[in-house]
């Protein structure tokens, strides 16, 4: 079942290599200039962001199970429109469709495996989500490699093999069952009510985890990998995308162990650990003589800020948002910290190429290793650590008005 579930957040995945590897064919069978291409990278993003408030009620309301399979079909669709376009106006349709089904997926697979799962393994089963991202990532990085010399169309193949990956999302969430929580969920007959003074100190903390998981830079490297290997002195695109299909290597590879580790070292170690790992990678990297200078050492630090970020915001996050949410609410309440998020991929996405033209890498840089290490010192004080507690649990300490340091508490 969670095989079957988490080809939704493959799919997300894959798609973010689609972008990084068609970027030269795609603009030149479209005459696309940068800004242009900054805006066709930021429509998923922005097709997700508009979806996802609206989508948590849905989830809520019908189960996650019965928006997945909307959400599959959405894929099958939309990524089947992109790769057959001809003009400019159905790429832009085809991405903006396959944004709103990244944006309902991000948050109800990671929430439908959190109701499913056992408080002892609950961390690394929910990390199975993000390794399948990390690891559509990574296949798509690699398949770009190797068929970008092949064809100026090539980027058309790569969007077939996800369109294949989508229809067989869609055929498996039909079978699969809907979460044990969520029937219990719609058969209570007593009227549940949403006290707003004890949610909002949650809802503040999984906003400002979200603001951090994006201002921290991953999505720059992601998206753009090619472009800072080139700056960097990788001098042809395929040289270019090889590096990041590395970067996307061992991002798959540590997210992997993070998802054996999280249910033995907790969630606040490894968060504390990986962004402070993270902030001092790209404050190295920030020096002229590492960033532009250096090939090899950039390489190296651009490794473990990738290291540092896997092992915290970029997977313990998710973990802790399908935590700390009543089971009433979660749907809708994940669906806001996965709008947010959005918002902050998209002023990400959409300005970091004209920050690394504009400056050298030394300012962009010094900004993402400034948001990691402000994430380290909000995390030290406002973050739980819920390793093994029932939801339940985290449940009652939130409606007991507990501070959320201590929603974790036994």
């Amino acid at each position: 079942m969670i095989a079957i579930v988490t080809l939704g957040g493959f799919i997300i995945g894959f798609d973010a290599g689609v972008i990084v590897d068609g970027k030269d064919q795609i603009s030149a069978a479209f005459n696309l200039t940068t800004f242009q291409w900054s805006i066709i990278t930021s429509l998923s993003v922005l097709g997700a962001l508009l979806t996802v408030p609206f989508g948590g009620k849905l989830v809520d309301k019908w189960g996650a199970k019965t928006m997945l399979i909307v959400v599959a079909l959405g894929f099958a669709i939309s990524l089947f429109i992109t790769a057959i376009t001809t003009n400019l106006t159905q790429l832009v349709i085809g991405r903006f469709i396959t944004g709103i089904c990244i944006g309902i997926a991000a948050f109800s697979v990671p929430l439908f495996i959190s109701e499913t799962s056992p408080p002892s393994i609950r961390g690394g089963m929910v990390l199975s989500y993000c390794v399948a991202i990390t690891a559509g990532q990574t296949f798509s990085f690699f398949a770009g490699y190797l068929l970008h010399d092949v064809s100026p169309d090539s980027w058309r193949i790569i969007l077939a093999i996800e369109t294949i990956a989508a229809v067989c999302f869609f055929i498996g969430m039909i079978v699969v069952p809907q979460s044990p929580q969520w029937r219990a969920k719609t058969q209570r007959i007593e009227k549940t009510r949403v006290i707003s003074k004890k949610i909002l100190p949650v809802l503040l903390l999984g906003m400002s985890l979200a603001i951090f998981q994006q201002f921290v830079g991953i999505n720059a490297i992601i998206y753009y990998g090619p472009v800072i290997f080139q700056a960097f002195g990788f001098h042809t695109v395929s040289h270019a995308i090889f590096a990041t299909f590395l970067i996307g290597l061992v991002n798959l590879i540590f997210t992997s162990i993070t998802a054996f580790l999280v249910d033995y070292m907790g969630r606040r170690f490894l968060l504390l650990l990986g962004t402070l790992m993270a902030g001092a990678s790209m404050l190295v990297l920030a020096f002229p003589y590492v960033g532009l200078s250096h090939r090899t050492l950039s390489v190296i630090f651009l490794m473990t800020y990738i290291i540092g970020y896997c092992i915290s915001l970029g997977s313990v996050f998710w973990v802790l948002i399908a935590e700390i949410y009543p089971c009433r609410i979660r749907g809708f309440a994940m669906s806001l910290i996965t709008a947010l998020q959005y918002t902050a991929n998209f002023i990400v996405t959409i300005t970091f190429l004209k920050l690394f033209e504009m400056f050298d890498n030394s300012v962009t840089f010094s900004l993402f290793g400034g948001m990691c290490l402000a994430a380290f010192i909000f995390i030290y004080f406002y973050v739980p650590e819920t390793k093994g507690v029932q939801l339940e649990t985290i449940e009652s300490n939130l409606n007991k008005g507990k501070k959320t340091r201590e929603l974790g508490q036994r």
